[in-house]
C-alpha cells in the first residue's frame, strides 16, 4: 500500500516537471519568500540532484522544503481514494443538461474527463455558467471551469494550428470565474506533444491565467511554464 501510494505521490510530482524546472521556479521567488521557507522548516524532498542543488548556490537553504509543498500542493487537486488506493474516480454531473452536453453534445469533454481520472483528477462537470444581475437590472453570464475545483479542459481535435488553437483557448479561459487550472488535453490533436507545449509556453505570458498543464499523447500530464 505504501509502495503504491509513493508511486502515485511520484506521478503528482512528475506533473511539476524536473528537479530543474522547479529550481528555476524557485529561483524567482523575492529574497523575502525564499527566507521564508528556508525558516519555516517544512518536509524536505530527497533525491534532488546534486547539480541542481549546486545551481542554486546560496539560495539552495529552503529548497527542499519549497519542492515538499509544491508536491502536496500538487496532491491536494487529486481525488483522496485515488492518492490512498488507485481507485479512478468516475464522472459525475452537476445536472442531467450537463450530462446531456458532455457525453452527447461534447463527447471529447466526456472522454478528456475520463482520461484525467486516470491521473487522480476527479471528472465532476458542473454548469460553466451562471447568470448575475447587475444593478442596472439587467442580467449577465458569467463562464465557470468545466469541473469542480476550478479546472477547464479543452480537448483539440481538428485545429491545424497549435498556436491558433491556444490563443483561443487561453482567450476563453481568460475571465472565468474561480479558474485554477487549465488543461489542455493533446490525446486527441494532429499536434505532437512538443509542438503543444511549446504554444503553451510560447503564449502563456500574454495572459493572465493561474496553472496551465498539458496531458499529452505519452499519457502523462505536464505543468508548462511560460517562456522565457
Amino acid at each position: 500500500m505504501l509502495v503504491a501510494l509513493r508511486a502515485r505521490a511520484d506521478r503528482c510530482r512528475d506533473a511539476l516537471g524536473s528537479p530543474g524546472d522547479v529550481a528555476r521556479d524557485w529561483a524567482r521567488l523575492s529574497d523575502a519568500e525564499r527566507a521564508a521557507f528556508a525558516a519555516s522548516g517544512r518536509g524536505r524532498m530527497d533525491g534532488i540532484p546534486d547539480e541542481v542543488l549546486r545551481g542554486l548556490g546560496d539560495r539552495a537553504d529552503g529548497f527542499g522544503g519549497y519542492y515538499f509543498q509544491r508536491v502536496v500542493d500538487e496532491m491536494a487537486t487529486r481525488d483522496r481514494m485515488w492518492l490512498f488506493d488507485g481507485t479512478v474516480p468516475e464522472p459525475t454531473y452537476e445536472t442531467p443538461s450537463v450530462e446531456r452536453s458532455v457525453t452527447r453534445d461534447n463527447p471529447w469533454e466526456g472522454r478528456t474527463g475520463r482520461r484525467l481520472a486516470q491521473h487522480g483528477i476527479r471528472p465532476a462537470f458542473i454548469q460553466d455558467y451562471r447568470w448575475v444581475t447587475m444593478d442596472n437590472g439587467r442580467k449577465r453570464k458569467v463562464g465557470l471551469p468545466d469541473l469542480e475545483g476550478g479546472v477547464e479542459i479543452k480537448t483539440p481535435t481538428s485545429s491545424k494550428n497549435p498556436h491558433g488553437a491556444v490563443k483561443n483557448y487561453f482567450g476563453n479561459c481568460a475571465g472565468k470565474e474561480g479558474l485554477a487550472r487549465v488543461i489542455i488535453d493533446n490525446s486527441e490533436s494532429l499536434f505532437t506533444d512538443e509542438e503543444m507545449e511549446a504554444a503553451i509556453s510560447d503564449l502563456l505570458g500574454d495572459y493572465d491565467l493561474p496553472l496551465v498543464s498539458c496531458l499529452g499523447k505519452s499519457g502523462e500530464l505536464r505543468n508548462i511554464r511560460a517562456k522565457e
